[in-house]
């Protein structure tokens, strides 16, 4: 009895290791990117779905399907009732939001997103100024390129060297938000020609401030201790490293006391080699 049980457990095994219940990739809608917009407290949902050119990762499209809602689930269901593949969406390098639905649906939006288990915790989250993601999305069209990850290519931290965007990552979002009470870091977006991320939101339970500025952006990550070591500036032949920050706030009766340990490291004429070479150095 023991090995006919046994010669039963190798038989499936066999079988499912085979591959013969897996899908095949062109079942599969490949989502590069995710835009919610809000207007008129209704939800409208786009999907940026990718697809290779004769087999060639750079040789990309995409097409734009959109579903609204009163509900984001109800627009998520009216995007698959179009498709004749399943979504796949651990692809999604970012999730757009328009201006409306930061303002007045954040957290209900990023609650949703984070118990979604189709949806990559490490997605960006950004918003549209002065757009709607669709707007944003629809681009690709005329750009001929996948726009998700055009943008993402922009955003991308490298490792390595500072950064203006340390925790706009869904996980991130969720636990300084939800988790923390504490203030978010999001991102802007506009894409006309091309992409432009410069200010970002700061978003937390009293009021949203918008930060138009990179300098803004430096001095509060500074003062939140949320910078990253590494190449922060260039000017002309000089480059500009960070690879120390402490920032300590006290309050010390009516007065602030800020204490800053700042080291900056400065290259003159580094070549692209060198410059390598020394991330590489300061990440060890």
């Amino acid at each position: 009895m023991n090995k006919k049980i046994l010669s039963l457990i190798l038989f499936l095994l066999i079988f499912f290791v085979s591959g013969c219940t897996m899908l095949e990739i062109e079942d599969y809608a490949i989502v590069a990117g995710i835009g919610i917009d809000l207007k008129d407290n209704e939800y409208e949902v786009i999907y940026e779905i990718y697809e290779e050119r004769d087999g060639q990762t750079t040789n990309m499209t995409s097409e734009i399907k959109t579903g609204k809602g009163m509900k984001i689930s109800e627009a998520i269901n009216e995007i698959y009732s179009q498709l004749n593949r399943k979504p796949y969406l651990n692809h999604a390098s970012i999730v757009i939001l328009n201006e409306e639905a930061l303002n007045h649906k954040f957290n209900e939006i990023i609650n949703y997103l984070i118990h979604d288990v189709r949806i990559r915790s490490a997605s960006y989250i950004m918003v549209s100024k002065n757009q709607t993601t669709k707007q944003v999305f629809e681009k690709s069209k005329e750009q001929n390129k996948v726009i998700a990850f055009d943008i993402y290519k922009h955003l991308d931290v490298k490792e390595g060297l500072i950064s203006k965007w340390t925790n706009c990552k869904l996980n991130e979002v969720v636990n300084e938000k939800l988790t923390k009470n504490g203030t978010v870091i999001v991102p802007t977006v506009t894409y006309q020609n091309n992409c432009d991320i410069e200010g970002v939101y700061l978003i937390n339970n009293n009021n949203d401030k918008y930060l138009s500025t990179n300098e803004e952006v430096f001095i509060f990550q500074l003062f939140n201790n949320n910078l990253v070591e590494g190449l922060f500036d260039k000017k002309g032949s000089l480059s500009y490293y960070i690879n120390k920050v402490d920032t300590d706030l006290k309050k010390i009766g009516n007065n602030l006391l800020i204490n800053i340990n700042l080291k900056v490291l400065t290259y003159e004429e580094l070549n692209k080699e060198d410059e390598q070479q020394y991330i590489s150095d300061i990440k060890k």
